[in-house]
């Protein structure tokens, strides 16, 4: 999966003049992978699950946790990233602290152009518990002047219900 986002204006999805608006991650995040839409150095390469699963099989022996864990029989997939992201070795954390920070960057700047009201989270990275509040500490880092404009939207997929989290 890629990154995605929306713009909300009136109750209605902004298109676009080619109804392509909004495509956050096929904004420039700098770097030279290559992007499935044919581009260099879109944010979903860096920052989208299988990116972010690439970046970490390529420095796994740097993780001890993840190392036995993979021994034991585990595979990271974007299926179980539940079960590898909570191991908490210290590389894997910095992995990821380097993804929050350059998604808080392009969200940043994303506020900047439009001004939105608010900010929605979704996705199942934002279901994993801290993710949320890293990506939010993170946005800090460049502006914590809109920080009240952040929603965190939860899905309970087995019944159907969600919740709203704001940060304060």
């Amino acid at each position: 999966p890629g990154v995605g986002s929306a713009i909300i204006v009136d109750q209605q999805i902004y298109q676009g003049a080619n109804g392509m608006a909004a495509e956050i991650g096929h904004m420039t995040a700098g770097g030279n992978r290559l992007c499935n839409c044919g581009r260099r150095g879109c944010l979903e390469t860096y920052i989208s699950t299988h990116a972010i699963i690439d970046d970490i099989k390529v420095e796994a022996d740097k993780m001890p946790k993840l190392m036995s864990w993979i021994k034991d029989g585990g595979i990271i997939s974007s299926k179980n990233i539940d079960e590898w992201y909570s191991l908490s070795d210290d590389r894997l954390k910095g992995i990821m602290k380097e993804k929050f920070s350059l998604f808080a960057l392009n969200v940043r700047n994303a506020v900047s152009l439009i001004d939105p009201d608010r900010v929605v989270l979704i996705g199942y990275m934002f279901d994993l518990p801290g993710v949320f509040e890293e990506f939010v500490n993170a946005y800090k880092e460049y502006d914590y002047s809109l920080i009240d404009k952040f929603v965190e939207k939860n899905f309970a997929y087995t019944d159907g219900k969600s919740t709203d989290r704001c940060i304060d």
